[in-house]
């Protein structure tokens, strides 16, 4: 096997390995995952779809295999929760979305739409006053 294999394989595992890590920081519930959050996992799973699927087409299948034991590797190392815990608090970027942030989102979608209906007592109270 050429050197430059060699060179090919350790770059994909280490570019898989971080890419694995980084979506394994990720909250595991999609509903917390913040836009920003959700936006930048889709983008790092696309990365590492890509770079497989590249390697699988350039011939590297020892490569393609080194990469995708090396993204679960990161993961797994990702989801460990001392580890996540303590990424979590060196970068808040990481935190997910708690439930009160969801809720002031929701209100500010729906502020200036109306909300009761004609049929509901409450749009029945409305008009008798």
């Amino acid at each position: 096997m050429p050197s430059t294999d060699y060179v090919i394989i350790i770059g994909a595992g280490i570019l898989a390995l971080l890419d694995g890590f980084f979506l394994g920081l990720m909250p595991m519930n999609s509903e917390r995952l913040t836009p920003s959050q959700r936006t930048w996992s889709q983008v790092a799973s696309l990365i590492g779809i890509g770079l497989v699927v590249v390697l699988i087409l350039i011939g590297q299948d020892t490569a393609s295999w080194a990469a995708i034991a090396a993204m679960i590797a990161g993961i797994i190392i990702g989801i460990v929760p001392p580890v996540k815990t303590v990424m979590q608090t060196r970068f808040a970027w990481l935190q997910p979305e708690v439930e009160s942030d969801r809720a002031a989102a929701g209100k500010k979608q729906s502020h200036g739409k109306q909300t009761g209906d004609k049929s509901s007592p409450a749009g029945k109270s409305k008009k008798k006053n």
